[in-house]
């Protein structure tokens, strides 16, 4: 993912939480909020703690959120965040798409 693909800034995690719509699923929480620039390329941020496990088990769940979202090809012009929870490392790929293509639905 490009730098451009993705949400760095505090300030722009904390505007997706608090601007946007929630979407739940087994074991993520997606935020979903318009960008500033409706023309501008889909951003993803994720959050994952060290409470999900070691540093592989984090690692390896940021390569299954990026290529689940990635996989959805969400609109221009959305913000995401996308917080995984214990257990993430157990969900079905196509879970985690199910909950990302809500998600997108959400906000359209």
């Amino acid at each position: 993912m490009s730098p451009r693909g993705s949400l760095r800034a505090r300030r722009d995690f904390e505007r997706v939480r608090t601007e946007g719509t929630r979407v739940s699923g087994p074991r993520l929480r997606v935020w979903v909020a318009p960008q500033p620039d409706p023309a501008g390329p889909s951003r993803l941020g994720l959050a994952v703690g060290a409470g999900i496990g070691p540093a592989v088990v984090r690692n390896r769940a940021r390569r299954r959120l990026r290529a689940a979202w990635r996989s959805v090809s969400p609109p221009p012009g959305l913000d995401m965040v996308a917080s995984a929870g214990r257990g993430i490392e157990s969900v079905s790929f196509q879970k985690l798409t199910a909950t990302f293509a809500r998600a997108a639905e959400a906000e359209r």
